[in-house]
């Protein structure tokens, strides 16, 4: 009775760490794309290009990071990969060139921490669940919707009140913050 109620404490736990993945730079992103490009004069396909980098380093690293998550399992890879991505997102507060932009977009695809196909968070649920693996999987998969309803609106008021700048900052620090002590606290292996 232990262990099922302790992998469905796991499951909200993996959906909160979803919802608040969407911070870093995933659905929220295109409303940095207006504030940042009249700033800097980037333009809208380099933005695109950043994604693309993101997409692409995440789609090669994949296939290690699923050999990584099968030997020491998710916990401290979801910690080491949030704080990647946490730090490469604060840091786009402080870009100046559109280089920069893409470079930091590639570091967070290191260990594709984002978004509904995040390995960290759908790997171990799988394996930990047997018989009622789909619900596990549905609720898992509800974290990043839920982020996105949140974290947009939320990203929108920091942009507005603050500027595009410190609302990276402010996101990359909530992430990193609320994300590592829910994935070292809470997640094992088994």
């Amino acid at each position: 009775m232990k262990n099922i109620f302790y992998g469905w404490v796991i499951v909200i736990v993996m959906a909160l760490i979803g919802s608040l993945s969407m911070a870093l730079a995933t659905l929220n992103f295109g409303l940095f794309i207006r504030p940042m490009g009249d700033d800097l004069g980037i333009s809208r396909s380099m933005f695109g290009w950043a994604q693309t980098a993101r997409q692409t380093v995440g789609g090669l690293t994949s296939p290690i990071i699923g050999k990584i998550i099968d030997r020491i399992g998710s916990r401290v890879l979801i910690a080491i990969g949030i704080l990647i991505t946490g730090l490469a997102v604060g840091s786009l507060g402080f870009i100046q060139n559109q280089w920069q932009l893409i470079a930091l977009f590639a570091c967070m695809g290191i260990v594709a921490t984002g978004g509904p196909a995040n390995l960290t968070i759908t790997v171990p649920i799988a394996k930990w669940f047997i018989k009622k693996r789909g619900r596990a999987m549905a609720l898992v998969g509800v974290g990043p919707f839920a982020g996105g309803i949140l974290i947009v609106p939320f990203t929108q008021y920091l942009i507005s009140s603050f500027g595009w700048r410190n609302a990276w900052i402010v996101l990359a620090t909530l992430s990193i913050v609320a994300i590592i002590p829910l994935a070292l606290i809470f997640i094992r292996k088994q």
